[in-house]
């Protein structure tokens, strides 16, 4: 009978690990491309290898099309997903956990009032996130923004004010208000772009 027992427990685990080499995830979203954390609020596109794998059990918040899943988590836990492969059922569970809240950065600066000639002198935009322990927006760069400045909107390509805002706010009066919303970053790394749609508003000095 143990010997029954154990041929059984062999059997189990080589079927396991036979599954878990036919089935490759990798993450899209983050730089970590083996991670399996999710964040609310996104696209979490998965990249799916593996010659056994047929189709998942449909759900809210996962989409398969092609090789390619889309995991949008809408609260925080966990969250697993089962496929079917020609050996069998996986099961593969994700972490969904909420976005990091960033900070936009005006050449390294992150406070609220910024010195007219530290802008002028310097002007490059980056994120910064609230909890350094976090690391999802590591690899993403401001790719566009939108600027107010005084009632002129002004569409900006790239991470660096152009010569014409720097020229606002070389005018602008102390303690005018510089905002920049409708930012997009981009990942090279996954080829992902994130869109920010909150206001980030700086005093001049």
């Amino acid at each position: 009978m143990s010997k029954s027992i154990f041929l059984t427990l062999i059997i189990l685990i080589a079927n396991s690990v036979l599954i878990a080499q036919t089935l490759q995830l990798t993450n899209r979203t983050v730089s970590d491309k083996n991670s399996r954390t999710v964040y609310i609020g996104v696209d979490n596109n998965f990249e799916i290898q593996g010659e056994t794998f047929k189709v998942i059990v449909p759900q809210n918040g996962v989409s398969l099309k092609g090789n390619e899943l889309t995991v949008r988590p809408n609260k925080i836990g966990k969250l697993t997903v089962l496929f079917f492969t020609k050996e069998g059922k996986m099961r593969v569970t994700f972490d969904a956990r909420t976005l990091p809240e960033i900070m936009v950065s005006v050449a390294g600066q992150t406070s609220n009032e910024l010195s007219k000639d530290l802008i002028l002198n310097e002007s490059e935009l980056a994120l910064k996130t609230v909890n350094s322990d976090e690391s999802f927006f590591d690899h993403y760069k401001v790719a566009s923004f939108t600027t107010i400045l005084n009632g002129r909107i002004l569409k900006v390509s790239g991470d660096v004010f152009p010569s014409e805002l720097l020229s606002a706010i070389k005018n602008a009066k102390s303690g005018d208000t510089l905002v920049i919303n409708s930012l997009t970053a981009f990942n090279q790394d996954v080829n992902k772009t994130i869109y920010f749609n909150s206001n980030y508003s700086f005093k001049i000095q």
